[in-house]
């Protein structure tokens, strides 16, 4: 058996001149385990074209209460294309659920009252009777919660785990045994961009050198192509109307969860002041999660919108549902989180043809500023962030420039397609190599 390196490649990003960034072809592999043979690397496509059933899977996601999330989108993108070949175990009912039911998924909902010794056990045991009872070989775990909820239960019950990393946390914050550990656990970690990858193998190596341990692997997450989409100016001045911005203002939107990961606070203390100086014609809305009354931080972020008299020009529109209405109706949108793996703001604005400013979080250099795409910040320099949007709002033909990029990106990166194709593959690739794994 050939146990050479391999490489897992996903679609190729365009390079400005002198870009670090490598041009692939959309196949292969980018990472390191064992090769597949020629006559598993043949039906792997065949499976990838869809000319075949495919294995049955486990999808394990764990769900938040805010109702935003941006890897459950990723993840439901894949369960809508797989279908009823996926059973998905979480904790709780969404509006998710009713997606992936209707896709045709059988749906387990395993309640995570208890403590972690309590709720863990329970978890496992639930996947443990799934596997068996579907003949199951693949387990795919959507983050760190649902690999430990899941994962050591599929491996002794013979699936093999592929596990997806959605956040890099900021460099203060360190990495424990559980996510090192986490190389011998899974039999895949996927990544979301070349940058996440690195990061991984930097940040959280293998706990135990001597032991067998995980592919790397990176494929970017897939986005809705058709739904998030540029519009023309027509369309874009009714959505300004229908969201209550004006025709003659620079509309900057800024969207996510209001929560200390996505750092509105320091952004409307520490940028929206000098931002609003600068471009007088600015306006600034957050879309995303937003409990005032029950959440401290989004209490202090209204309260700070009040101290510092922003209100006519920021307002907080909460959790929305066709987010792409915001994206196409605004002229730039503004990312300036304290970390994240590849932000699903960003990558669905880019989709939109809205341009996007960013602090340099995991993954924004290399879909930003490396493909000419958008301009990027370093990390809590709300100065340069400023500058960067001042600039946007009076040059215009920049703007243009990199609305052009941002879609042209989009759809080399993150069409859905090619995400599920590239899915498919290792699913068909470890329910043949499970038990040898």
């Amino acid at each position: 058996k050939d146990r050479g390196r391999f490489v897992y490649r996903s679609p190729p990003l365009a390079r400005r001149p002198g870009s670090r960034l490598q041009d692939e072809s959309s196949s292969g592999w980018r990472g390191t385990g064992p090769w597949p043979s020629s006559t598993t690397s043949t039906r792997l496509e065949a499976a990838a074209c869809g000319s075949h059933r495919m294995t049955r899977l486990l999808y394990s996601a764990f769900q938040l209460e805010n109702l935003a999330n941006g890897g459950l989108e990723s993840a439901s993108q894949i369960l809508e294309r797989v279908g009823r070949n996926a059973t998905v175990l979480t904790q709780r009912e969404t509006s998710f659920n009713e997606r992936w039911r209707a896709a045709g998924c059988e749906v387990i909902v395993c309640s995570d009252a208890g403590p972690a010794r309590v709720r863990v056990p329970r978890f496992n045991a639930k996947a443990r009777e799934l596997i068996r009872q579907g003949s199951i070989r693949v387990a795919h775990c959507n983050d760190i919660a649902a690999l430990w909820h899941v994962a050591p239960a599929a491996r002794l019950a013979g699936a093999a785990v592929i596990f997806n990393v959605r956040d890099i946390f900021d460099e203060g914050r360190a990495y424990g045994p559980k996510w090192r550990l986490v190389h011998h656990v899974a039999n895949e970690i996927v990544c979301l961009s070349e940058e996440m990858r690195e990061t991984v193998m930097r940040r959280f190596p293998p706990h135990i050198r001597a032991f067998p341990r995980a592919v790397v692997s990176v494929t970017p997450s897939a986005i809705d192509l058709e739904r998030m989409r540029p519009v023309g100016a027509e369309e874009k001045a009714a959505l300004r109307k229908q969201l209550g911005m004006s025709a003659s203002t620079f509309e900057i939107v800024y969207v996510g969860a209001v929560c200390p990961k996505k750092n509105q606070f320091a952004f409307l203390t520490e940028a929206a002041p000098q931002l609003l100086r600068a471009v007088p014609e600015a306006r600034v809305t957050f879309a995303g999660d937003f409990r005032p009354d029950s959440d401290a931080y989004a209490r202090s972020c209204a309260d700070a919108v009040t101290h510092l008299a922003l209100g006519d020009r920021v307002s907080f529109h909460g959790y929305v549902t066709g987010t792409q209405r915001y994206y196409q109706a605004a002229d730039v949108t503004c990312l300036a989180s304290r970390y994240e793996g590849l932000p699903r703001g960003m990558i669905e604005s880019m989709a939109c043809g809205t341009p996007v400013v960013a602090f340099d979080v995991t993954s924004a250099r290399e879909y930003l500023e490396q493909t000419g795409a958008g301009l990027v910040a370093s990390r809590y320099d709300f100065a340069t962030l400023v500058r960067h949007l001042d600039r946007l709002s009076k040059d215009r033909a920049l703007l243009t420039q990199l609305r052009t990029a941002s879609r042209a990106v989009a759809e080399r990166s993150f069409d859905p397609e090619k995400s599920v194709a590239a899915y498919r593959r290792r699913y068909e690739h470890w329910a043949a190599n499970a038990a040898r794994a």
